[in-house]
Order: C-alpha cells, then sequence, then structure tokens
C-alpha cells in the first residue's frame, strides 16, 4: 500500500490534487474561521434576545415592586413623623391601602419587634423571630415571600424598606404586601412555552407565572443558587427538564443584588435556542472545501487528465510489430489536446507507411541474399566438383592430397552459404548446425572404409555472425582433416576424435578438437605427406575469429583449443548491466 501511495503521488493525477489541496485550503480556513465568527455572533445575539425578552416580560411585575418599595419608603417617612405607634400613624396605612387595590396590607414595627402601626389596627408582634434577628443583625430592604401572611393570612409578597433617623439610628421597618394573585398575573407573558419566576437575592421564588404553588417546578431545575452566584448577570443556560426536554434558562437582574426574573424557554417556542446544526456549522466549511477540490479534480481530470490518460495508454501500446493502428480520440478535450492527439494521430500515420515501406525494403534484400548465397554456393560447389574430376586423372600424391584440401576447404565455404539462404535469418548463423554438417562431410571424406574412428560431437547452441561463422568453419575443416588424418591407436583399441563447442558468459565461445595418437590402423597414400599448411591456416582462422589458440600434445593424444569472444557480446554485456544498475 505504501508504494501505490508513492506512485500514486509521483503521478500527474496526484500532483494536479495535491496543487488544488494547496490552493483551496486557505480559502477553506478562512470559511471554518468566518462562519465560527457567525455562528458565535448568532448565539450571542440569540442569547441577549432570549434574555431582553426575559426582561420585557417582568417590566410590570418590576415596577410594582419599585412602586412597593417607593411606597414603603413613604410610609416610613410618615411613621418617622408621627410615630411608630400613634393612631395617626394606623390612619396614614388605612389610607394608603384604601387607596391603592394593589397593596392589601401595610405597616410599621419598631426595633423591638412590636408591630403597633398598620392598616389592620391589630397589634403583631414579630420580637425573637429568626427573621427579624437576622434583619436587625443586618437591616435592608427586601422582597420576601409569605405563602400565609401572619396580619393577612393571605399568600403575599412582602416589599421592606427600613426606616432610619438622621443620625441613621434604626427607628424601625416598614412592608407592604402585594397579593401572589396579582404578581401572578403580571408575570404571565402570553407566550406559549414561557414560564417566569420572580427571585430575591437568597435565590427564594417569590412569585411565578404557573402561581406561586408551582415555585418547585423552578427550584427542580438545581441551578438557581449557581446562576446568582455568578457576578455578572444576563446569562443563559441549555438544560433538560423533569421529563428530559431542552430548556433555555435566562435570568436577568431586576433590581441590583435584590430582585431576579428567571425564564424558561422551550425549544418548540425558542428558535433562537442553540441547536446540532449551530454547533454542527463549522463543518459545513470543511465540507465545502472537499466539495470544492473534488469538483476542481473532475473539472480537471475530465479535461486535461483523462485524454491525457488515453493518449498515453495509446503511446505505450503502439507496437510496430503488432502493426495497429493505435489511434487515440480525445473529441471531448479541450482544443489543445485535441491538436496534441491529432498529431500523434498524423504520427502514427506516417511511422506505420514507412514501416510498411521498411518491410518491403527488407523483404526484397532478404531475397536478393538468399539469391546471392545460393548461387555462390552453387558455383562453389560447381569448383568442388571440377576439382574432384581433377583429382581422378591426377596420379601424384602430393597434388592429390593439395586437391583434395582445396575441396574440402570449397565445401566447407558451400555448406555456409548454403547454411545462409536456408536459414530464415540472415545475419545470424547456427554454428552447431553448421559445424554437424562440415564435420560429417569431411568424416566422409576422410575416413577410409577399413578404418574404425570413435568419433564423439558435442556442440551447443551458439549463434554467430557470418563474418565469424566463415573463419570458424575453415578452422573445424582444418582442425578435423588434421585429426583424421593423424589419428591413431595402440594395438587392440581403436582411434578416437572427439569435438566440443561451447559458450561461456560474456559471449566467450571455446572449441576444442581432441584425437588420439598412436599406429594407425591403416594409412592413405597421403598419410605420410605433410605440408603444414593446415596449422597454419588454423592459427591464420584463430587470428581472424580474434582467439587465441593452444596446443597440447602428448604421447597418445592430440588437443587444439581455440577460444574467442562473440561480435556484439561487449556492447550487449554492456547493455545489460545498465539495464542492471537501473534496476537497483
Amino acid at each position: 500500500m505504501p508504494m501505490r501511495v508513492v506512485r500514486f503521488g509521483r503521478t500527474l493525477a496526484g500532483r494536479v490534487l495535491f496543487f488544488l489541496t494547496v490552493a483551496l485550503v486557505p480559502i477553506g480556513l478562512i470559511a471554518v474561521y468566518q462562519t465560527r465568527v457567525v455562528v458565535s455572533e448568532a448565539a450571542s445575539l440569540s442569547e441577549r434576545d432570549v434574555l431582553a425578552r426575559t426582561a420585557d416580560v417582568a417590566n410590570a411585575e418590576h415596577s410594582l415592586i419599585q412602586y412597593g418599595f417607593g411606597a414603603a419608603n413613604a410610609l416610613g417617612a410618615v411613621a418617622r413623623e408621627v410615630g411608630f405607634a400613634s393612631d395617626a400613624c394606623n390612619r396614614a396605612m388605612s389610607r394608603f391601602i384604601q387607596s391603592d387595590s394593589r397593596f392589601v396590607f401595610a405597616g410599621a414595627i419598631q426595633p423591638n419587634g412590636m408591630m403597633a402601626c398598620s392598616n389592620m389596627g391589630t397589634p403583631v408582634n414579630f420580637g425573637g423571630t429568626e427573621e427579624w434577628d437576622s434583619f436587625l443583625a443586618a437591616p435592608d430592604d427586601s422582597v420576601e415571600v409569605n405563602l400565609n401572611g401572619t396580619a393577612t393570612g393571605r399568600s403575599v409578597m412582602i416589599v421592606s424598606e427600613p426606616v432610619f433617623s438622621a443620625e441613621r439610628v434604626l427607628l424601625g421597618l416598614v412592608s407592604v404586601s402585594i397579593p401572589h394573585s396579582l404578581a401572578d398575573t403580571l408575570l404571565s407573558s402570553g407566550i406559549e412555552g414561557l414560564d417566569t419566576a420572580l427571585l430575591n437575592a437568597d435565590g427564594d421564588v417569590l412569585t411565578t407565572s404557573l402561581g406561586i404553588h408551582a415555585a418547585e417546578t423552578f427550584s427542580a431545575y438545581g441551578i438557581i443558587p449557581k446562576f446568582l452566584d455568578i457576578p455578572a448577570m444576563g446569562k443563559a443556560l441549555y438544560v433538560e427538564d423533569a421529563d428530559g426536554e431542552p430548556v433555555t434558562l435566562a435570568v436577568v437582574e431586576l433590581i441590583q443584588g435584590e430582585l431576579y426574573i428567571l425564564g424558561t424557554w422551550s425549544d418548540a417556542t425558542n428558535p433562537e435556542a442553540v441547536s446540532f446544526l449551530g454547533t454542527a456549522a463549522p463543518a459545513f466549511p470543511v465540507l465545502m472545501w472537499i466539495a470544492s477540490l473534488i469538483v476542481a479534480f473532475l473539472a480537471v481530470n475530465g479535461l486535461v487528465l483523462s485524454p491525457l490518460s488515453r493518449l498515453r495508454r495509446r503511446m505505450s501500446r503502439f507496437s510496430l510489430e503488432a502493426r495497429e493502428k493505435n489511434f487515440v480520440r480525445v473529441d471531448d478535450a479541450p482544443l489543445e489536446l485535441q491538436e496534441i492527439a491529432g498529431s500523434y494521430n498524423r504520427m502514427v500515420d506516417h511511422v506505420l507507411a514507412d514501416h510498411r515501406e521498411l518491410e518491403d525494403a527488407l523483404a526484397e534484400k532478404e531475397v536478393l541474399l538468399k539469391e546471392v548465397h545460393h548461387r555462390v554456393k552453387n558455383n562453389l560447389q560447381l569448383i568442388a566438383s571440377i576439382l574432384n574430376m581433377q583429382l581422378r586423372t591426377i596420379e601424384a600424391p602430393e597434388a592429390r592430397l593439395v586437391l583434395r584440401q582445396v575441396q574440402d576447404r570449397v565445401m566447407s565455404l558451400a555448406t555456409i552459404h548454403k547454411s545462409l539462404y536456408t536459414d530464415t535469418q540472415v545475419d545470424v548463423v547456427r554454428a552447431d548446425t553448421l559445424l554437424h554438417e562440415i564435420i560429417g562431410q569431411v568424416l566422409n571424406v576422410g575416413i577410409a572404409g577399413d578404418v574404425t574412428l570413435k568419433t564423439e560431437i558435442a556442440l551447443a547452441h551458439v549463434e554467430l555472425d557470418p563474418d565469424q561463422a566463415v573463419p570458424l568453419s575453415l578452422l573445424v575443416t582444418e582442425a578435423v582433416t588434421n585429426a583424421v588424418k593423424y589419428s591413431g591407436a595402440d594395438e587392440g583399441s581403436d582411434p578416437w576424435l572427439t569435438v566440443t563447442l561451447s559458450e561461456e558468459t560474456g559471449g566467450r565461445v571455446t572449441l576444442i578438437v581432441a584425437n588420439s595418437l598412436g599406429i594407425r590402423k591403416s594409412a592413405p597414400d597421403d598419410a605420410s605427406i605433410s605440408t603444414r599448411l593446415g596449422s597454419r591456416l588454423i592459427s591464420a582462422f584463430v587470428s581472424q575469429l580474434g582467439g587465441e589458440l593452444s596446443v597440447e600434445e602428448a604421447d597418445d593424444r592430440y588437443e587444439i583449443t581455440a577460444r574467442f569472444v562473440k561480435l556484439g557480446a561487449e556492447a550487449e554485456t554492456a547493455e545489460a548491466a545498465e539495464a542492471a544498475e537501473a534496476a537497483e
């Protein structure tokens, strides 16, 4: 697999894909960044919208509570002037309740916890209670809830304001009560899916749009203290309700450090809530980048890479030997590639036409060359026949020997030319086939009828250039003729002759001709005549081959060895070495 990846990376398609990727990466990164910014701004706008709409719902409630604080402050000023236990204080409280139906109770409590001034006229003692002790420890204005008011017996929301003297001495506390029925009605927004609750600084639910008895529904979220612990209010949180449904919670500060409004928005009526698509939005630019990369690659592949691939395949499959017109059609490619394909098709036409002409000329030359070899062979055979006729008329042994040797050499040349015109290849000669025929001719002529000569011929498949085949065949003729002429053996054994031809690595060819020495069983008339011409010819033929000659002679054995290198073997060895280096 890694090799395939490396190979693909080196192809034109792989490199185009790489550069397209590099070119489109900045655009993709910018798109991802911009999308993240847009999503972040959209989430921020959504959060601010939720908070603003939640605060709008509590505007009437906020105004009522602010009015309650103002009323408590004004009644405190009256109580400070007329006294916390005077009839004038009671009348002031009663007139306030009678003049404003939004409130059901108003009263003033002295520092000892006794409430002797109220619209009810009945004294109530709050002294010694935990709530009163907490107030005395840190007197401050507050908003509280009481489901069963001590003075009214009703479910009320109590707005309290401490009263101080000019010297900042605590004189008492003035409270006004707002019935929950009014507060709940004011919190009702009329928006489906939106529920609101009013909270004090301690996180107590003062009133809700569902009624004060639904306070546990809001407390069940378990996040009210968490919101109140946040220094900067105005946050939105996405949680799940008791049924596992997603809910958006928004907390807005109405009165700094004292009063908060909590709104719950269900996703069904809050389209601004963060959804799955919002969180996954940054993935869309990545998908668009990938889609752009695919489209760009398909376009480049369809317009350039695919036509070039077709052209490449046709060019690689084009073979002169196959004689096929490997034309390529790229009609759907750009004009430039169509022109390249047209030039390639015209080149194929010209190459095939030239190839046909060369084949015809070569065939004609081969026919003519074979005809030349055939006629040369016929002429040489005619000369050999004339020499044979001359032999029949000559009595002198020396002259007969010379003519017979000339005849053998002429027949060897005729055999070579016969091999050249009968073979399918005129530029290569099968040395083993040629030498088999030449050795057979020499043995048929040179061995007398009453002589038994054991022969062992081992010729390997060796192909030679005609320029080397000629001297080699003449060399074998002379060597085998001499071997037959001088072979002999001791009593009780027969003479023998071996001829070996082999090829080694690097085109090195070795020829070995060996014969036995000893008493000749029967010698022809010219056996004792030696002109030493054969030895000189053998040396000359080895020299023509560009080889080396070695002679080994013993009491019972005579052997000549010729070694030479085939023509063109050095070039073939160099090409093989270059191919091996390239493969490595």
